[in-house]
């Protein structure tokens, strides 16, 4: 909740004491700000608004936001008080500090360029490349590797053979475990 503002909501779940079932009776709010004495809520004469299932809510005024903590306690004839107890913040989430300057002018315009290099990324064609067996890969040479596995290979007793883009060439082989049924596969080259 922000601090000293109006047009909030705070809620509260209520139940019948005793039963511990949903109340659905009339409640009324009472707001407690620094540790100060509870006071009836100054909006519609504290009336909390029933949302169903035992669900309150109040719309607190500006003047019972500002408060560091406020207490916003829930009560009705036959019902266990119920309190909701906030921190108040004064920060927005868009009053944040700057930590540098802009490289490009502006922190919009620097989101715009990030946004363009993103897309670039995926719209610019990767060269061909496959990774030695055993090696580390390149982002490149292991979507090449999944994409030619799934779409250019032929098996031949327990040997996979993966060709490039071409179909012709082969990128690397693999061995299965069984011919007809397997259940694992090893890079061979």
């Amino acid at each position: 909740m922000i601090k000293n503002t109006a047009g909030q909501t705070v809620g509260a779940q209520m139940l019948i004491a005793g039963t511990g079932a949903a109340f659905n009776g009339s409640a009324t709010v009472y707001v407690a700000g620094d540790n100060a004495a509870a006071a009836l809520g100054s909006v519609g004469s504290g009336v909390a608004a029933n949302k169903g299932n035992g669900y309150y809510t109040y719309q607190p005024s500006q003047a019972e936001t500002n408060y560091n903590i406020v207490a916003f306690t829930f009560v009705g004839t036959g019902a266990s008080p119920s309190t909701t107890l906030i921190p108040l913040s004064t920060q927005t989430g868009d009053s944040f500090a700057l930590l540098g300057t802009p490289v490009n002018g502006t922190v919009s315009a620097d989101i715009a360029a990030t946004n363009a290099n993103v897309l670039a990324q995926f719209t610019t064609v990767l060269t061909e490349s496959y990774n030695a067996d055993g090696a580390q890969a390149t982002a490149a040479q292991m979507l090449y590797g999944i994409f030619q596995i799934l779409t250019e290979m032929n098996i031949s007793g327990t040997t996979v053979t993966v060709k490039k883009l071409n179909g012709s060439t082969t990128a690397f082989t693999c061995t299965i475990n069984d011919p007809t049924n397997p259940t694992s596969i090893t890079r061979l080259s």
